[in-house]
This record gives structure tokens, C-alpha cells and sequence, in this order.
């Protein structure tokens, strides 16, 4: 961890105006990966639907926003009652347990749970569409079932991080910003993360 760094000027573009600096700090972890699981990966366009699992994380709070202001139809799902109370506030068009089934199947699935979610998203998505992947919290084994993944001739991409062409997403999604905001769960210093007494937090964080 570092407060302050360097990197290639080509790396550095301009902070939007309607965010701080705290909440731009995101932009290129969540948000970025976000977008490039939707629009790169994913190649959703206006008036499809998604499944984003999981939510409540920082990737699938970022990717709620983003596809609901793009136009998409968006399901989301999670374990927790609060959480999928927090995805609808967020955008978010309908919210489900895991596991259960949609009211139709979609046009592309943002994965990042893994095992637990992985034969939801494949039934959930249509003949012909998109599992984009950028993790596995749960696990990374689970079964391929590749009978179903070949027959319905369904694209699986992965996403380790944004590309770097990607950087300047931002600028290209201005039209998005008006209303958009980071939802920054909790700040803490370099010297708190080094504190060996440090406990779980509610955002996930290690907090004292």
C-alpha cells in the first residue's frame, strides 16, 4: 500500500468534476472493471438484459449503475435481503435469491462468485449470449457443463482487468455521470491496514 506513486503519463486522465477525490479513487479499480465486463466483454448494447450475480460487491454496485443508465434491463442476485434491497435503490430492475429463476433469460451474465453462482449463470443465459467473468470468490471448480455450453452456443469471456484502452471510459460514458455516484462504503488509512488487530468490517474491509 502507498499514498503516493508514479506511473506513465499515459496512465493519467482527468478527474471527472462531479466527483471527489476519494470517490475517483474507484474509477479505476470497480468502476473500470465494471465497464469492461458490460461493454468490452460483454458487447451489451441498449434494451438488453443482464444477470450481474453477487450483489453487493464493488464490481456489481458499479455494474448495476452503469447498465441501468445504459439502458439495460438489469437482474441482479444475492443471498442477503438487504443487499438485493440495495441493488434495486441502486438501479436495478428486479432482485433474486440465487439460484432462482428469471422472468426470461438474458443477453449476457457478469460473473464474479464462481462455484456457487456458475450453473445459474448458465441457465440464465440466452442461446448465443455472454457470461463475462472477472473472478470466483466461491471457487474456480465448478462443472464446466459443457454439453449445455456448446449446444447453446454460449460465449464465455474473461476479464482479468480493464484493458488499457479502456481508461478513458469516463469520457466516453459522460453522458452516464450526471447521475452516477460512487458509493464509497468506508476510508481508511495505510497505517490502519497494517494494524494486526484489525477485525472484519461490514463493507468487507479489515477495520478495527
Amino acid at each position: 500500500m502507498a499514498e503516493k506513486t508514479a506511473v506513465p503519463s499515459a496512465n493519467v486522465f482527468a478527474k471527472p468534476s462531479n466527483l471527489t477525490e476519494i470517490e475517483a479513487a474507484a474509477l479505476g479499480t470497480s468502476w473500470l472493471t465494471a465497464y469492461s465486463l458490460l461493454f468490452d466483454a460483454a458487447g451489451v448494447k441498449p434494451g438488453d438484459s443482464v444477470l450481474i450475480q453477487g450483489a453487493g460487491g464493488g464490481v456489481s454496485t458499479a455494474a448495476i449503475q452503469l447498465a441501468q443508465a445504459a439502458g439495460l434491463e438489469v437482474f441482479v442476485t444475492s443471498r442477503e435481503a438487504d443487499k438485493r434491497a440495495k441493488a434495486l435503490k441502486l438501479g436495478a430492475h428486479a432482485a433474486f435469491e440465487i439460484g432462482a429463476r428469471l422472468p426470461s433469460k438474458v443477453d449476457a451474465v457478469i460473473e464474479s462468485v464462481g462455484a456457487a453462482t456458475w450453473s445459474h449463470s448458465m441457465k440464465s443465459v440466452r442461446p448465443g449470449g455472454t457470461i463475462a467473468i472477472c473472478g470466483a470468490t466461491t471457487g474456480d471448480q465448478p462443472g464446466a457443463e459443457l454439453t449445455r455450453l456448446f449446444f447453446q452456443d454460449i460465449r464465455v469471456q474473461i476479464t482479468f482487468d480493464a484493458q488499457h484502452g479502456s481508461l478513458d471510459y469516463q469520457h466516453r460514458t459522460q453522458l452516464f455521470y450526471g447521475d452516477l455516484t460512487q458509493n464509497v462504503c468506508q476510508v481508511v488509512s495505510c497505517e490502519f491496514l497494517t494494524d494486526p488487530h484489525q477485525t472484519a468490517g461490514p463493507c468487507g474491509l479489515w477495520c478495527a
